[in-house]
């Protein structure tokens, strides 16, 4: 279970590696890590914030409501240009898991500025996952993850623009059991999703107000953003409706912010497992 909240964080959620602005984010509909190694609850501290505001160390700490302990914590240590150098993500004992678990992710860079190596250790310093990209001519042009323990690699592809063009999940065999698939308009905005379980996703981008909101949708599931003027995304909401695939599900968050840019908290609702806000602590060089 803790391996498919770094998985989904880093693929399932769209993250990608290059460095985004604000606007690029916006544009692009979906809430994206703006550097390889922000999970998703992180995804809108981007780098460019982090080091405005010369953050060291962020805490991110979920309680769920009436709860006699926080049941997870999160510590990303930086460096003073905003790049992380690891993550230490923990779920505290509990009454089903007789021990902490914590894993470990250390993080190296590319002389352009964007993730060249990840490596995941659990609390043991067992190798737990491990991601590499790849170099073309100076430009990214694909990213594999490989869960060690189930033997799953997930490969990211590019364009020329370092658009994500791909992304691909296969066994030790080769055999692609899962395929997304990425198309752009002639304003180089997001367009489209192809996947091939649940077939084709549009982007529909509309004006409300002084801000903006974009819907990802088809048959299966609606995922909805909602933006302020000044690009910050202030609230996300899914609804998977059900098929043979799934059961029926409404789930959303709304995002706080502080002066400086930096995430304050965030909420989160679910029609299947209540709410629970997780809280950010910063320290500063």
């Amino acid at each position: 279970m803790f391996h498919l909240l770094i998985v989904s964080s880093l693929v399932v959620l769209l993250a990608c590696c290059t460095e985004e602005s604000t606007a690029q984010i916006r544009s692009h509909g979906y809430p994206q890590s703006a550097a390889l190694g922000d999970l998703s609850d992180t995804m809108l501290n981007t780098r460019a914030i982090r080091q405005s505001a010369r953050i060291k160390k962020i805490t991110a700490i979920k309680d769920p409501p009436n709860a006699s302990k926080t049941t997870y914590l999160k510590i990303i240590s930086l460096d003073s240009t905003g790049a992380i150098g690891n993550i230490i993500s923990c779920l505290p004992k509990t009454l089903q898991m007789e021990s902490d678990l914590c894993i470990t992710s250390l993080f190296e860079y590319h002389p352009t500025g964007q993730v060249a190596k990840g490596t995941y250790f659990d609390t043991k310093g067992n190798p737990y996952s491990q991601l590499k990209s790849v170099w073309k001519a100076d430009k990214l042009h694909s990213i594999d993850m490989l869960d060690t323990a189930n033997y799953i690699l997930t490969t990211e592809s590019f364009d020329a623009q370092g658009r994500t063009i791909s992304i691909e999940k296969s066994d030790e065999t080769g055999r692609i059991y899962e395929n997304n698939r990425y198309y752009y308009n002639s304003d180089g905005l997001l367009d489209s999703m192809v996947n091939n379980h649940y077939g084709s996703f549009r982007y529909i981008r509309k004006n409300q107000g002084t801000g903006k909101i974009i819907t990802m949708k088809n048959r299966y599931f609606e995922n909805s953003w909602q933006y302020n003027a000044a690009g910050q995304c202030v609230s996300h909401e899914s609804h998977y409706y059900k098929t043979t695939l799934s059961v029926p599900s409404i789930n959303g968050e709304e995002y706080f912010y502080n002066t400086d840019g930096t995430l304050s908290h965030i909420i989160y609702k679910s029609s299947e497992r209540g709410s629970f806000v997780t809280r950010y602590y910063y320290e500063y060089f």
